[in-house]
């Protein structure tokens, strides 16, 4: 089947196939009967589904694929049986590699972001930065702007860490390493702030998935995601803390041997021993 090949979720009219392709559909619910359609250019719609079965038959070839859809959102989810790409070695390298990776982008970004916030306060006491005042005014704005860029960048690497340190852990990458150091940040607030920045267009359009949770309040502050106060990123994540947090994890990192996994003709892309 075509990459663009339409699969219709929400009862829209879709271009028609090309060739003959045959649908197995089953509408979910108490009583529901499997019904089973060919697509062809004569037909034009396409029911929305729980489960669909796409038989595509060339002359030559039969390919089978299963989608379910995502009742949410209305659009399929391929189901389709998982082919690892790596041997469980290789995956424990890719984790560790990652966790690496990540940990130390968060260490060199808190000292960016930092740079730019200090940046930034000298601008702001400096009122003639820049010669004139009109020159003044572009300078300071960009310097703000630069600072919010690099809070940006830290958000996704925050996101990367923890990602990573999940995947580590779960492919037994690193088990003498004490990720307790991590413990006190919450990966939902860590998330939040990652895929809220990401949309942020969407949020202040107030059409984000999340809309109930953009604004973060406790005892203390109100903040939405796009804010920062002090060294704190939208009310969620200090960067300061987590940097440092991140720096004892690296150190653990940087003791312990690289898992190299065995070097194979599956794996030409990993880099070689030391």
């Amino acid at each position: 089947m075509r990459p663009d090949s339409p699969v219709e979720a929400d009862g829209e009219q879709t271009p028609e196939p090309r060739g003959g392709v045959k649908v197995s559909a089953g509408t979910g619910g108490a009583g529901a009967k499997r019904s089973d359609a060919t697509l062809t250019p004569s037909t034009g719609l396409a029911r929305r589904v729980n489960v669909l079965s796409i038989v595509v038959t060339p002359a030559v070839q039969q390919t089978r694929i299963n989608l379910s859809f995502d009742s949410a959102r209305s659009r399929p989810l391929s189901k389709m049986e998982q082919k690892p790409v790596m041997s469980p070695d290789e995956r424990r390298f890719m984790a560790f590699e990652g966790l690496f990776q990540w940990t130390h982008a968060v260490v060199s970004q808190t000292a960016r972001v930092s740079g730019a916030q200090q940046t930034l306060v000298a601008a702001l006491r400096q009122p003639s930065l820049g010669g004139s005042t009109a020159q003044s005014a572009l300078a300071r704005r960009l310097v703000s702007h630069d600072f919010q860029t690099e809070c940006h960048y830290f958000a996704i690497s925050a996101f990367k860490l923890i990602e990573f340190r999940d995947w580590a852990i779960s492919e037994g990458s690193c088990p003498s390493v004490d990720f307790s150091c991590l413990a006190a940040f919450s990966l939902q607030d860590i998330r939040d702030l990652r895929d809220m920045r990401e949309h942020v267009v969407d949020y202040f359009r107030g059409q984000g998935h999340r809309l109930a949770r953009w604004n973060k309040t406790t005892a203390d502050f109100k903040a939405d995601a796009s804010s920062v106060d002090g060294s704190n990123i939208g009310g969620r994540v200090d960067w300061v803390a987590l940097g440092a947090a991140a720096g004892l994890l690296l150190n653990q990192l940087l003791a312990l041997p690289v898992p190299f996994p065995p070097v194979s003709a599956s794996s030409p892309t990993l880099p070689p021993h030391p």
